[in-house]
């Protein structure tokens, strides 16, 4: 299986259609359903500053449609769609959480489902979404919309794989910078901290809504120092200022 974006090639915005038309055709007439086909009909005509739109795929065809697109000043989740037969696998919440990372940096998300199950919304809630007023003109009619903050959703993750970890008085902080790109970050943190690669995205997003981030605790300075050389240095290499200090917590073991 491959995620291709739509403005790459003419065959992933043909897979693309494809899943629009089968969307579509769920949806029943209303808001939701007028704003789908809006985009449906728009998304090869807008840049990557406007929309990053992706489909799944694989040897049957087309299997999942996500993205993320600008409206004016918010930027709103698009989908995820999953075909039926591909249903309760697991698809939509991984490409809710892969959608999340062509957000632009936004600190606040939307996201528009049909209808009002309660699963639906406990599902959400665990990721982060709560229910909030309708974005879209018309009002919320036949769907809900939900609302994620960014910074929020960083913390609460990281808090519940129990990041940073370490024990110690002297902490590595990572500081935002308005050049080092969100892949160099992942990427440097993943090879430094030795940790996947949604750890390290969420602990971009903290770092770059709060100005900075406690991203590992250690027992001595020099331990400190060589995690943050280590860090400095892949972005360096990159041609990027990323900039990592050592401090003194004052705490003794945490």
């Amino acid at each position: 299986m491959a995620a291709q974006f739509t403005s790459q090639s003419t065959e992933a915005a043909e897979l693309a259609s494809a899943l629009f038309r089968e969307w579509l055709a769920e949806l029943p007439e209303g808001v939701l359903r007028s704003h789908v086909a809006e985009l449906a009909l728009s998304f090869r005509e807008l840049d990557e500053q406007q929309l990053r739109l992706l489909v799944y795929h694989a040897e049957p065809g087309p299997l999942c449609l996500y993205g993320a697109r600008m409206n004016g000043d918010h930027v709103e989740i698009v989908g995820p769609y999953v075909k039926k037969e591909f249903r309760r696998h697991g698809l939509g919440k991984a490409s809710l959480t892969d959608a999340m990372r062509l957000c632009w940096s936004m600190p606040e998300v939307y996201l528009l489902a049909l209808g009002n199950e309660p699963w639906r919304t406990d599902k959400l809630e665990r990721e982060g979404f709560f229910a909030c007023d309708s974005i879209l003109p018309g009002g919320a009619g036949e769907h809900q919309t939900f609302l994620v903050s960014v910074e929020r959703r960083a913390q609460d993750y990281l808090r519940l794989v129990r990041e940073p970890r370490g024990r110690g008085s002297w902490a590595v902080v990572l500081h935002n910078d308005d050049d080092t790109t969100f892949e160099i970050v992942v990427a440097a943190l993943m090879y430094a901290l030795d940790v996947n690669d949604r750890i390290a995205f969420e602990y971009a997003n903290l770092v770059h809504h709060c100005g900075q981030a406690v991203i590992r605790f250690c027992r001595t300075e020099w331990t400190a120092k060589r995690v943050a050389r280590t860090i400095r240095n892949i972005a360096h290499g990159a041609g990027f200022p990323l900039y990592v200090d050592v401090e003194r917590t004052g705490n003794g073991l945490v």
